[in-house]
């Protein structure tokens, strides 16, 4: 699926720092401003929906931006895009926007609540994803959490230490199951799978 994006579909300024995502309207971003990429994440991104192709536009508008602005000063652009299948209802294989297209692939492990986003030149910035029913307190002190280049937890891990998560969908018409083989967390010692007598 691709979808064609000539203008962003949020198109307000990046939202940084002490900065009220809510309260400007638009996109809701945060990335860590000191750039030294020295925390597990690099930003935080709160959407407004689970339609990843619907709010893909407005992040790839807002990363691009950053990414030109002075201060990260890479002049480099988001070609890849990559999440977990899990939070989101809608996931296009590709987006041509702003004239290129741009690849979003998806990952199984991938954290569910990180999206990774690359440039050509192989820089690679890690997003923690608030879900959009996330209250507004919990989602402002995830992003702050998540932009600290002190934290050393996951998406994941930040959302449950700061408030209970929405309960993440299974994908089970995507999962591949049989029930006479028993799945296993952990591989036996040769990889294989236990049949079920």
């Amino acid at each position: 699926m691709a979808i064609t994006a000539s203008t962003p579909t949020n198109p307000s300024p990046i939202v940084s720092g002490t900065t009220d995502p809510v309260t400007r309207g638009g996109l809701r971003l945060r990335m860590d401003r000191t750039n030294t990429r020295h925390g597990i994440l690099d930003g935080a991104w709160w959407p407004y929906s689970t339609d990843l192709t619907t709010e893909l536009p407005a992040l790839i508008t807002g990363l691009d931006s950053w990414l030109d602005s002075p201060h990260p000063g890479h002049s480099q652009h988001i070609s890849r895009i990559a999440v977990s299948l899990t939070i989101w209802d809608s996931v296009p294989t590709r987006i041509m926007f702003a004239g290129r297209r741009v690849v979003v692939a998806w990952f199984g492990s991938i954290d569910a609540h990180i999206i990774s986003a690359s440039c050509p030149n192989s820089d690679r910035f890690d997003l923690l994803v608030i879900p959009p029913d996330t209250p507004h307190e919990s989602a402002l002190a995830a992003m702050s959490k998540a932009t600290d280049g002190r934290n050393t937890l996951r998406g994941t891990e930040i959302l449950a230490e700061l408030t209970p998560l929405p309960a993440t969908r299974t994908t089970p018409d995507r999962a591949w199951t049989r029930p006479d083989i028993r799945q296993h967390t952990e591989w036996e010692t040769d990889g294989g799978s236990i049949r079920i007598p």
